[in-house]
C-alpha cells in the first residue's frame, strides 16, 4: 500500500486533484467497489481509501482515508498522532464544526470519528480549496481542544 502525503489544495500525493479515474487506477489498482453518491459523484472504494470524482467533470475531488493507511502531513502520520486536532490546529487554528465533522478549511481536511462521544470509525478526508463552500454559512467554530 502506498503512503500518502497531504499537500493542501493539490491532493494527498501521489494523488492529485483533477486526476481522471484511469490515472487513479494506475496508482491504486482496480477499485473493489464503484458507486454513485447521493450527489451524483462517482465513488471508488479500495481498502482504507475511498476516492470521489466530480459529477460535472469526472475529476478527482475528494479522497477519504481510514486507519490502515499511512497519511502524512509535515512528516507526521496523522492516524498515529495522539492529539490530531491539536496537531492540525498548529497549521489551521480556526477549524469548524458541521454535522459532526471537524473541518480544517485552510488545509482541505475533514475529520470524522474524532469527537469525544463519536465511536464511529475515524476517517480523514482531503479535498481541494473551496470544496465545502456551499455549506460554509452553516459552519460553526470548533472550540474544543
Amino acid at each position: 500500500m502506498l503512503d500518502f502525503t497531504i499537500e493542501p489544495n493539490i491532493g494527498p500525493l501521489p494523488l492529485r486533484f483533477g486526476m481522471r479515474p484511469t490515472e487513479v487506477e494506475r496508482l491504486l489498482g482496480e477499485p473493489t467497489t464503484v458507486l454513485a453518491s447521493h450527489f451524483g459523484d462517482r465513488i471508488e472504494e479500495r481498502p482504507h481509501v475511498s476516492v470521489a470524482f466530480s459529477k460535472d467533470q469526472g475529476n478527482l475531488d475528494e479522497a477519504v482515508f481510514t486507519s490502515g493507511v499511512k497519511l502524512l502531513f509535515h512528516g507526521r502520520d496523522l492516524f498515529a498522532e495522539p492529539n490530531l486536532i491539536a496537531t492540525l490546529r498548529h497549521y489551521d487554528p480556526q477549524p469548524f464544526l458541521f454535522v459532526g465533522f471537524i473541518f480544517f478549511n485552510k488545509l482541505g481536511v475533514r475529520l470524522s470519528g474524532f469527537l469525544p462521544d463519536d465511536d464511529s470509525e475515524k476517517a480523514i478526508a482531503v479535498v481541494p480549496k473551496g470544496h465545502w463552500r456551499e455549506y460554509a454559512d452553516d459552519f460553526v467554530p470548533f472550540l474544543a481542544k
